[in-house]
């Protein structure tokens, strides 16, 4: 049979798609196709350019493995049992990733500052208990003087936990997240197992610089989506 038979490139693409794309493992998967097309004497050639073309139309994981979507019915989503939710501040934070967004110097980095603060402690942030733990505050936008009069301010020397003020630590200086920033940010939370909260200020200081042509909600959702 000629590998450029139209009816041999699309048995091709049968055979992988029905027995082949089933699996995760991208090798495993081209083991299986060459193995498909020795049996059907397709050259290896083809076999490598159709694994290339179908391959290429599939969304991959971070570790190199091919996702694969798993449809649920209502009735088993019914049925599943979760894990409670765990709350850095009782019915306001819950874990996972948030935005703190409002016009300019209305006092973001205040409330993000008493957050952390409280969060160290185990205090109460906004009449709620908190989680304690371990605190990264990425002041990106700010000096270690300024961070300094901040905590004055907040008279932070003062708390009734002094302890508290070892598990909250302050960057200035942090690379951006596709320059190894995402890296050190998970470098971090591996040296302090009791971390619970981590403070970008600001985000536009630590994502990716924007490229003009871009699609800005593409942007965006790019930004977020390794954090």
């Amino acid at each position: 049979m000629s590998a450029d038979n139209p009816e041999v490139y699309h048995a091709l693409r049968r055979l992988i798609v029905n027995h082949v794309v089933d699996r995760t493992d991208p090798k495993a998967i081209h083991a299986d196709a060459h193995e498909l097309g020795r049996l059907n004497h397709i050259a290896p050639e083809r076999v490598d350019r159709t694994l290339k073309e179908i391959l290429g139309r599939l969304p991959v994981k971070a570790n190199g493995e091919i996702f694969k979507p798993t449809p649920i019915s209502a009735s088993a989503l019914l049925r599943m049992e979760f894990p409670a939710v765990r709350w850095t501040i009782d019915d306001i934070l819950p874990e996972g990733l948030f935005i703190l967004a409002a016009r300019p110097k209305i006092g973001k980095s205040w409330l993000a500052l008493q957050t952390a603060l409280g969060v160290s402690s185990g205090g109460n942030v906004l009449n709620r208990r908190t989680a304690r733990g371990s605190v990264l505050y990425l002041a990106l936008e700010d000096n270690d003087r300024r961070l300094q009069q901040r905590l004055f301010k907040y008279r932070a020397g003062y708390l009734a936990d002094q302890s508290a003020l070892t598990r909250i630590e302050f960057v200035a200086q942090w690379r951006k997240a596709d320059e190894g920033g995402l890296e050190d940010l998970h470098a971090w939370l591996d040296a302090h197992p009791d971390a619970r909260l981590i403070v970008i200020d600001t985000l536009e200081k630590f994502r990716a610089r924007r490229n003009e042509r871009a699609n800005a909600y593409g942007e965006d959702y790019a930004a977020l989506q390794g954090l």
